[in-house]
């Protein structure tokens, strides 16, 4: 059954994050075995992203166009991971319950996301093979990557981790990538959530950027690490507006984008993108950025969790968001694409 919720009924319902979303929930599905699963799933084209306006200018992006991905599938939905390979046309998320997601895009002239096809689901599993079997272990929430490698991290467990990919893009050999962040006492259900590895033309390359969902400093701001194999050193990101962080991704240039979500009382539903140099990004700075686009209910939003950079065959930077429909009915799956001019 089709579930196009409307903007306005989310913000509605979402009364706060995590905690009441999961009141919704029956069960939390997981993956029962390594073996890949292909599900059945339809889409919906995204056309307008405001509701009141047909323009596609959406602060300083260009809105392009999406999909509504919908699935009878149990174990469809959750997705907090968003990587986009093979010049758009394959799709790799992770969800929040350790459920790995490879499909095929598809795509018209332009480049504008048409639907769907070949879709499999797979276990992030332990290094032996096995599923994490729950939260604490397999809350996955954001997802690099980079050759043949994978990073994921993880908030419960809070860490780091790294898997080998094979040619379909399907996981395996677990192992951690950085040193324990235990010290750091962050807090279990609002731990690491984006994560990022800084390019070649970063003053941090080749380390991860990460960054805690709800663990404040003492100044109110986002904890944030830079961390490599042997070191962590920490940052902060400004937080203002309610928002929380919920991904990051680094342009070619050393550039940070992070995507932040806002679900609130009654109709308080906003996403956010911001932008920092990659000259401002050291350990100990607090970083503020500029605001590409903000948005709200007028818009076709959902629970935006998942953030990937990449370019098309003209060279051109995309930015390609998931949602997180937290496995509830009143929720969506959506994709949404824009442009970011050079």
């Amino acid at each position: 059954m089709a579930r196009k919720t409307s903007p306005l009924i989310l913000g509605f319902l979402a009364l706060t994050t995590g905690a009441s979303v999961a009141f919704f929930m029956p069960f939390v599905p997981t993956i029962a075995t390594a073996k890949t699963i292909n599900i059945s799933v339809t889409s919906t084209s995204i056309d307008q992203f405001y509701l009141t306006s047909t323009t596609n200018k959406v602060g300083k992006l260009e809105f392009i166009g999406g999909l509504q991905i919908e699935s009878e599938s149990k174990l469809f939905g959750g997705f907090s991971g968003l990587a986009i390979k093979e010049n758009g046309l394959k799709l790799i998320t992770v969800s929040d319950t350790a459920n790995w997601l490879t499909a095929n895009l598809l795509r018209n002239e332009a480049g504008k996301l048409t639907g769907i096809k070949n879709t499999n689901i797979s276990c992030l599993c332990r290094s032996n093979g096995k599923p994490y079997g729950g939260k604490h272990m397999g809350d996955a929430e954001s997802l690099v990557i980079n050759g043949k490698l994978a990073h994921v991290s993880f908030e419960g467990a809070n860490r780091i981790n790294t898997y080998d990919l094979d040619k379909h893009y399907v996981p395996s050999n677990a192992r951690q990538a950085t040193p324990s962040f235990k010290p750091y006492k962050l807090s279990g259900r609002k731990g690491l959530e984006a994560l990022a590895l800084a390019p070649k033309t970063s003053p941090i390359a080749g380390k991860f950027l990460t960054i805690a969902e709800e663990s404040l400093n003492a100044k109110g701001d986002h904890r944030a690490f830079i961390t490599g194999k042997s070191k962590i050193e920490e940052l902060s990101i400004t937080a203002t507006n309610d928002y929380q962080i919920t991904d990051a991704e680094f342009l070619e240039n050393g550039d940070l984008l992070i995507l932040e979500r806002k679900l609130g009382l009654i109709i308080d539903l906003g996403i956010r993108v911001r932008r920092f140099k990659a000259d401002t990004i050291a350990p100990a700075k607090t970083l503020s950025g500029e605001i590409l686009f903000e948005s709200g209910i007028t818009s076709q939003i959902d629970n935006m969790e998942g953030l990937a950079a990449w370019k098309n065959s003209k060279g051109e930077t995309i930015l390609t968001l998931i949602s997180d429909d937290n496995f509830a009915r009143f929720q969506r799956t959506i994709l949404l694409e824009f442009k970011l001019p050079n």
